[in-house]
């Protein structure tokens, strides 16, 4: 009842190499596997172990990814590591999309180009081997919580793709949460100079992008805010910025700076 052209793909253009790596590197770190590519899409995980049983991978494929329509890969992973709290130490590996896996998890994406080679596996085996984080508080969630206590120390904070991802899944929260904490934050603090939320947009599905509401808690906020001078806003897929104007034309502290880059703007 399996795709012979799914058998032979494995059988024959798997490189007994790669497969090797693989093998040796979830026997040395104890790792599992949960497939997040597009051969979930038309196999199911007994299929798929099916397939990997050819190479005697099978044993140590655990779950796939969960499709999310209009979300990407990226995504799928980020919640698949939300819903299992338990995971602490983890690899992503991928032979694409770069610029979104790199970004949200850039202390652990493998980049295998071409194939899993011996450098893709020696940093992976550098990642896995790693100790599970102890149980502080990360760095961008203390950054968050040190904002909404108006601490004068911070006066610089960066919200990226990246520190955000991390504060979703310590809170295991959606982004409109990350939202609520954020504006609730930034809103009644008085010392943050330096602002930047970028990678928003990466968090929402494509049509939630195109109406882009996401953005408006984000105005209400900096219209409240009389500290904020240097704004970074780039990559949120930000159409419409009349609500920015009218958020900004609003606050008694002036901009000194404002970037927009990498928005969706006419």
């Amino acid at each position: 009842d399996m795709d012979k052209y799914d058998i032979a793909a494995v059988f024959y253009d798997w490189d007994p190499d790669a497969v090797n790596r693989l093998k040796t590197l979830c026997e040395k770190t104890q790792a599992e596997i949960v497939i997040s590519s597009d051969w979930r899409s038309y196999n199911p995980l007994e299929g798929l172990k099916r397939l990997f049983k050819i190479h005697e991978l099978d044993r140590y494929v655990i779950d796939v990814t969960e499709q999310l329509f209009g979300y990407q890969r990226d995504y799928e992973i980020e919640d698949y590591l939300i819903k299992h709290p338990d995971i602490r130490v983890f690899a992503v590996f991928d032979d694409a999309y770069y610029d979104e896996l790199n970004g949200r998890f850039p202390e652990q994406f493998v980049y295998c180009r071409r194939i899993f080679d011996d450098s893709c596996y020696q940093k992976a085996l550098r990642i896995l081997q790693q100790n599970p984080p102890e149980n502080t508080v990360p760095e961008p969630v203390q950054m968050l919580e040190n904002i909404a206590d108006n601490s004068p120390a911070v006066t610089k904070a960066q919200f990226s793709l990246d520190n955000i991802s991390v504060i979703r899944r310590y809170y295991q929260c959606g982004t409109d949460e990350f939202i609520r904490r954020l504006c609730s934050a930034v809103g009644e603090n008085t010392h943050i100079k330096n602002l930047t939320v970028s990678g928003l947009a990466r968090n929402y599905p494509y049509k939630e992008r195109e109406k882009n509401t996401f953005v408006a808690p984000i105005w209400d906020a900096l219209s409240r805010n009389s500290s904020v001078t240097c704004l970074d806003l780039s990559k949120n897929s930000v159409k419409d910025i009349s609500g920015l104007i009218s958020a900004l034309n609003t606050r008694n502290c002036p901009l000194e700076s404002l970037s927009l880059r990498d928005n969706g703007l006419s």
